[in-house]
């Protein structure tokens, strides 16, 4: 990338982190006022939409815009490998493995049925799926690039999963005090069903301390899916796209997926010190939000909201079939 094209991106990128940087401050202010949880990344997304289809996007902006969507998504995914530890999902136990490596595909799998079974065409199915499966915005930023989804389509399955894990965490707040689950359980339940990390533990730690810790362990075991999932994803993709030759199909993983689980091992391996991963932990929220926004800005919004109503009820019916296998299993195999 040389001086002119970096210099051409600069604007468009600076808006959006602009923008971006509100959504931060104004979620932050709804969590402290409210006790609202809404992420940064849904509220880039909503003032990205509304600025690019009202006042819209200036030609000056437009390449930093489209690389902040694409390229700087990228980047801000393999940061979040620095997140995830793969020694601590040791301590989860066999019961709780086996139901994270069974739910995990099953819901994905339930979600490209509905897909076909209700005529969704493209990627929507498959975005709600990992959205609700694996870690919410993260993972469908992960995959969106992998299988090439449209803005519209990021955009609004981002914005139907997290509208849906805010309202689940009042829920299962609520059903912290009347389930007949343990505080382990009840930890185990809550990082088996909710989307997003942030919301997985605020509805684990309603529950008291420990099922707070369990909950969030529980919870990074399904972000560590994100690894296996997008692999296959992946080789999905570029084998249904024709791959023309026996070294296309072979060779078919995006470099930012093979950096994100490098990013992962560097982290496990204790490589990097607690400063430094705090530093990272706020550095990948931060570019995830300035590409949303990005993404936002570029939407055609007379197409998301053809496809927004369907994307909130198949995203619900996937959460509340998460959530009821994820209590009967923890019901049968950990009890009270």
């Amino acid at each position: 990338m040389g001086l002119r094209s970096i210099t051409e991106k600069l604007p468009g990128l600076a808006a959006a982190g602009l923008i971006g940087w509100l959504a931060i401050i104004a979620s932050r202010l709804l969590e402290q006022s409210t006790g609202l949880l809404v992420e940064a990344m849904v509220i880039g997304i909503m003032l990205g939409i509304i600025i690019g289809n009202t006042a819209g996007v200036h030609d000056l902006l437009k390449p930093g815009v489209a690389f902040g969507g694409k390229q700087f998504l990228e980047a801000a995914v393999v940061i979040v490998g620095f997140r995830m530890n793969f020694m601590d999902l040791a301590g989860i136990g066999l019961p709780v493995l086996l139901a994270v490596l069974l739910t995990v595909p099953g819901t994905l799998m339930l979600a490209i049925m509905l897909g076909r079974i209700f005529g969704l065409k493209n990627n929507l199915p498959l975005l709600l799926g990992v959205g609700t499966a694996i870690c919410g915005s993260s993972a469908i930023a992960a995959v969106s690039p992998v299988i090439k989804a449209s803005r519209e389509e990021s955009a609004v399955s981002i914005s139907a999963i997290n509208i849906l894990s805010a309202i689940g965490v009042l829920v299962f707040t609520w059903l912290s005090y009347i389930v007949p689950l343990g505080d382990t359980a009840y930890g185990v339940w809550s990082g088996l069903s909710m989307q997003a990390v942030p919301t997985a533990i605020a509805a684990a730690g309603a529950r008291g301390a420990e099922a707070l810790e369990t909950g969030t362990l529980v919870k990074m075991a399904r972000v560590a899916m994100l690894v296996p999932v997008s692999i296959v994803i992946s080789m999905l993709a570029s084998r249904a796209a024709g791959a023309a030759s026996e070294k296309a199909r072979k060779v078919s993983m995006p470099l930012f997926i093979v950096l994100f689980l490098v990013a992962g091992i560097i982290r496990s391996l204790g490589l990097v010190p607690e400063t430094g991963l705090f530093m990272l932990s706020w550095l990948s929220s931060t570019m995830l939000v300035i590409a949303m926004t990005a993404i936002g800005m570029s939407v055609n919004f007379a197409a998301l909201r053809k496809s927004a109503g369907t994307a909130m009820g198949k995203g619900a019916f996937l959460f509340l079939i998460l959530s009821v296998v994820s209590y009967f299993w923890c019901l049968f195999f950990l009890g009270h």
